[in-house]
């Protein structure tokens, strides 16, 4: 089985960011004369390993063909939300702007030192839970230079309302949703289990709630179109965690046409 090779950076500096790990799984056949699509992924510390995106989850869904980005987070409360909110013992969040601004600086590196299809079409940011809506934050605001956002069972509830209209970080990316030539496509997906798991029972039930009310507000106020720009997902066996968001990761990534370059 043939799926490349790892590349670790273990305190890469871009932009203005603090020193991260970051690991990069190259196609087996990369060369200058095969680019390659690029797939950044948020909570890169659980990327590859058990239960993410290993290597043999990569060899069954056929998705070996892109180039993987895995960014580990520095302090993940905070550079994940748009908003402050209370977690453990302060106040954490309100980073998220800094940190999407400097994965574009990460993109120009990648692109710079490997054979990337560097297009905003071809890039793609990948993330679930608070990184689902940090993906999804990240591709709205930057948009020229990620095309394609993935939001796995994705934190929209971030902000605490009851209209997800009224959120002012929703607000926020009023100008970019409207720009119909630098807005991203989109995949939103969430689970619908139910069980006594507290993951299950209030996380993953939000992210349902939230989610739906997402697509819907995309739909009705942005004009985007389902299957077009627009793909989301209710997964009937889906739960809040890595194991069910790689298996909704191929689905993904072909809806988005990040596979087109390998044989399905």
């Amino acid at each position: 089985m043939k799926v490349g090779k790892y590349e670790v950076y273990d305190a890469l500096q871009y932009g203005n960011s603090p020193p991260r790990r970051v690991e990069v799984l190259l196609p087996h056949d990369l060369s200058a004369d095969n680019p390659r699509p690029v797939v950044y992924m948020n909570d890169g510390n659980t990327a590859f390993r058990p239960g993410g995106l290993s290597p043999y989850s990569l060899e069954a869904q056929k998705l070996q063909g892109v180039i993987v980005v895995a960014i580990y987070p520095v302090n993940r409360a905070h550079e994940y939300l748009p908003v402050k909110e209370i977690s453990g013992f302060g106040w954490e969040g309100g980073g998220l702007r800094d940190y999407a601004k400097d994965l574009t600086y990460l993109k120009e590196f990648i692109d710079r030192k490997y054979p990337t299809k560097p297009e905003r079409e071809f890039t793609t940011i990948v993330g679930s839970s608070h990184g689902g809506l940090a993906s999804f934050w990240t591709s709205v605001v930057h948009g020229d230079c990620f095309g394609n956002g993935v939001a796995m069972s994705p934190s929209f509830w971030a902000g605490g309302v009851l209209c997800i209209q009224r959120m002012d970080w929703v607000k926020e990316l009023h100008s970019q949703l409207v720009n119909r030539l630098q807005r991203p496509r989109l995949w939103i997906d969430w689970g619908t289990t139910k069980s006594w798991k507290f993951h299950n029972l209030f996380i993953e039930r939000n992210a349902a709630k939230w989610g739906r009310e997402m697509v819907k507000l995309l739909q009705n106020k942005y004009d985007f179109e389902p299957g077009v720009d627009l793909f989301s997902m209710a997964d009937e066996n889906g739960e809040h965690d890595e194991l069910h968001w790689c298996r909704r990761l191929k689905f993904a990534l072909r809806a988005l046409d990040q596979t087109s370059s390998i044989n399905r």
